[in-house]
């Protein structure tokens, strides 16, 4: 499976961890990918594996759209896949 982080706003609590606990996503409010997604699957296999449940706020079909528009409103954190730094 490949690598996935966890996305938020840039002046989330998270972003000055440099690793966050699963127990500090309990109350942490998902944008989530639709079912069958990659993306969810990784969230779900994670947080089952944790025995936690998503907080749903949201759902979106659009990487992008979570990413570039709702997280960085700080309208709440989503899993996407690593795919390591830009040119």
């Amino acid at each position: 499976m490949q690598p996935h982080v966890l996305v938020t706003a840039v002046d989330h609590p998270f972003v000055r961890r440099g690793e966050v606990p699963a127990a500090a996503l309990a109350d942490e409010g998902f944008i989530i990918r639709e079912p069958g997604s990659g993306t969810r699957g990784a969230l779900d296999e994670y947080l089952h594996a944790h025995q936690m449940t998503p907080r749903v706020v949201m759902q979106m079909s659009s990487d992008e759209a979570i990413k570039l528009r709702l997280c960085a409103a700080g309208r709440g954190a989503a899993v996407a896949a690593h795919r390591g730094p830009r040119a």
